[in-house]
């Protein structure tokens, strides 16, 4: 038997309870943190559409300011970190706050190298970065559906808003781009990809959504350290094969399972009394 030291003695239910409610913070935060992505990219586009309103030529041809464009793509990314660095203390204090709770001391997390860490060969800024360019892209694709169409630029924006999450879907974006007068280079809008199709700002989400993810996870894996852990899913028809499994198994704190992968709904409960025949 291995047993916990220094903990309180509660029940399964009761500490399921515990992290099952954390995590819900958890992922109510993951919520909020893309919101104020969503935000910085709207700030982005407030500044870049009305540079429509300077151009007289052919719509196939129109480009913003480069350095305009670059200046404002580079100012989103200090923004971008800084949701970043307040999301990744919110989610340790929520990891803390639920250790605590069960008399488990909370393991010391360091932030500024979590977010230098390179995850997938890219640090948090790199994939900010390439994003934003990505995000300056789109936009510049919508200012040219804008001119087009002979939309003011607060009209191209409000069109650019509503398909922030899925511009792909816009059937004028795909005819024009398709028949050469749009020209989307600098982004993925029509590029088929593993898992759909992702616009700039849904690939930032997914991102933010791994990270933090990841560092509510590895905050537990610290005040955990010498435990054992179950998982639970969300037990609903969205449940990979991957995820059903690992809910059947007992794992060393000290093993990274959650995020399983991107958009993991699992859940992670410390067994503070564990022995080889334990009933989950």
């Amino acid at each position: 038997m291995t047993r916990a030291t220094n903990v309180s003695t509660m029940t399964k239910s009761e500490i399921e309870h515990k992290f099952v409610t954390s995590a819900n913070k958890h992922f109510r935060d993951i919520s909020l943190c893309n919101a104020m992505m969503r935000d910085t990219i709207k700030g982005m586009a407030k500044s870049l559409f009305p540079l429509m309103e300077e151009y007289t030529g052919d719509p196939k041809d129109f480009k913003f300011n480069p350095d305009v464009k670059t200046k404002v793509s580079n100012d989103s990314v200090p923004k971008m970190m800084a949701i970043a660095a307040t999301f990744f203390n919110k989610t340790k204090r929520t990891a803390s706050a639920a250790n605590s709770s069960i008399g488990l001391k909370p393991g010391i997390w360091d932030m500024e190298e979590f977010i230098n860490r390179s995850i997938y060969d890219k640090n948090l800024s790199l994939r900010f970065t390439e994003q934003a360019k990505r995000a300056a892209s789109e936009i510049e694709v919508y200012a040219a559906l804008g001119i087009k169409s002979c939309n003011t630029p607060n009209e191209a924006m409000f069109i650019y808003l509503d398909d922030m999450d899925a511009p792909h879907r816009n059937r004028d974006i795909q005819e024009l781009a398709f028949l050469g007068f749009i020209a989307l280079k600098g982004t993925d809008m029509l590029k088929p990809r593993l898992g759909g199709i992702s616009s700039a700002y849904k690939s930032i989400s997914r991102i933010m959504e791994d990270y933090m993810m990841r560092g509510y996870s590895e905050a537990n894996m610290l005040a955990w350290k010498g435990l054992y852990k179950y998982i639970i899913t969300s037990a609903d028809h969205n449940v990979c094969s991957v995820c059903q499994d690992n809910a059947t198994r007992i794992f060393k704190a000290e093993e990274f399972i959650v995020p399983a992968h991107n958009r993991c709904r699992c859940i992670e409960i410390p067994i503070l009394d564990y022995t080889d025949n334990i009933m989950l």
